[in-house]
């Protein structure tokens, strides 16, 4: 069995933690210029200049060779999911947020901002959206390359605009939303 995580930046630290507890080979599928350590392969698919991040999805799904039972951990990140969803479509698997637990076949999925736990049982290989977490830590992990296709996107601008920061201190008026709090 086999771990497989997918990554677009370095923050991957507890997904490797999660990939290390289900047991197994762990093999990182990284898009563009990401160096990562604590696992024991990396798949380097490597990033044309200008081209977002998302647009090497062809790459990174020729990459993930997963097979049923094995479980391909991505982060909650716009690019993650986007590369997330590539592999589910290419996999045929479902794809789980919420995760709460998982183990081999089983995985418990948090529902309704936590309200409800359900236990979802499965027998393909599976693609779960989680937190990334901190950088990993451990040294690099020297990366094969992958030669696979990418879309032909190019990012041509890039706008930042800096922001006053909020004090809420000084507020009017603070406006707060939720269901409700666990017992």
């Amino acid at each position: 069995m086999t771990q497989w995580i997918i990554a677009a930046d370095d923050r991957v630290a507890a997904l490797i933690a999660t990939a290390r507890q289900l047991g197994g080979a762990v093999t990182a599928v990284v898009a563009g210029d990401v160096e990562i350590g604590g696992v024991d392969r990396v798949i380097a698919a490597a990033q044309a200049e200008d081209a977002p991040v998302e647009a090497l999805a062809p790459a990174v799904v020729d990459a993930v060779e997963a097979q049923p039972g094995d479980i391909v951990l991505a982060q909650n990140t716009a690019a993650g999911r986007v590369l997330a969803g590539a592999v589910a479509a290419k996999l045929g698997a479902p794809v789980l947020t919420g995760v709460e637990c998982i183990s081999a076949g089983s995985a418990q999925v948090s529902r309704y901002g936590g309200l409800s736990l359900e236990t979802v049982e499965f027998e393909s290989a599976v693609v779960v959206i989680a937190d990334g977490g901190a950088a990993a830590s451990a040294d690099p992990v020297t990366a094969e390359n992958v030669v696979g296709g990418w879309h032909n996107a190019t990012v041509t601008e890039v706008t930042r605009e800096e922001l006053d920061s909020v004090d809420l201190v000084t507020a009017k008026r603070i406006v707060g939303a939720g269901l409700r709090f666990k017992a």
